[in-house]
């Protein structure tokens, strides 16, 4: 058996990394519910407004990232007990695309 205290750390760092994108799916379908028009998905400093698209590309991208989240999730908990540190590896490589996938969310929701 698993060190309990690493152990839960570790499942720490892996719900983190689940509650990120569904957290963001959350927001972002609270705040476009009623949206009906073009969304900036992509803004350029130097040229500007690069990519339109509707709210439900912002949902697709929401969707991969959960599947994303997912596979990592279970590819890290049947690592664990064999190989910590490839497992360790997963989540926190994981928890970090998270956070930068819920930032980018956070920033088509500020620029609409």
């Amino acid at each position: 058996m698993a060190n309990w205290p690493e152990f839960k750390k570790f499942n720490l760092i892996l719900a983190l990394a689940a509650a990120l994108p569904v957290l963001a799916f959350a927001i972002f379908a609270v705040i476009f519910y009623d949206i009906s028009h073009l969304i900036i998905v992509h803004f350029d400093a130097f040229n500007g407004i690069d990519f339109l698209g509707t709210k439900y590309d912002v949902f697709w991208m929401s969707g991969v990232a959960m599947v994303v989240a997912l596979i990592n999730l279970l590819l890290s908990r049947a690592l664990f007990t064999r190989d910590k540190f490839l497992a360790w590896s997963l989540a926190i490589g994981n928890l970090a695309l998270m956070v930068m996938f819920a930032a980018a969310v956070l920033v088509i929701i500020f620029n609409n």
